[in-house]
């Protein structure tokens, strides 16, 4: 997922089995290569994941200043944990 991350953004919840190590995300961007996920923070504590999902423009692309095409498109986000989730919450960060 290289690019800028210039902006976090909401998703929702897919997929969290507790006994994996993994969590799937989904969330909207305005289409590639202008506006993409470009990266996922993950906090873990015993009680919750916090899942950041930040999107912006892919690295190298161009003519991306000025006005765009309205687009949207739906992106599913898998997630590595560092433990199996066990009970634990999913949590968005709080948005800035």
């Amino acid at each position: 997922m290289p690019g800028k991350r210039l902006r976090q953004i909401p998703w929702r919840l897919v997929s969290a089995d507790p006994g994996t190590q993994t969590v799937v995300v989904e969330t909207v961007v305005g289409g590639i290569p202008c506006d993409r996920v470009t990266g996922v923070d993950v906090a873990e504590t015993a009680a919750s994941v916090t899942i950041t999902v930040w999107a912006g423009p892919e690295n190298g692309a161009t003519g991306c200043d000025g006005p765009q095409p309205a687009m949207a498109q739906i992106v599913w986000v898998r997630v590595p944990l560092l433990s199996a989730l066990g009970s634990r919450s999913v949590l968005p960060v709080a948005q800035t």
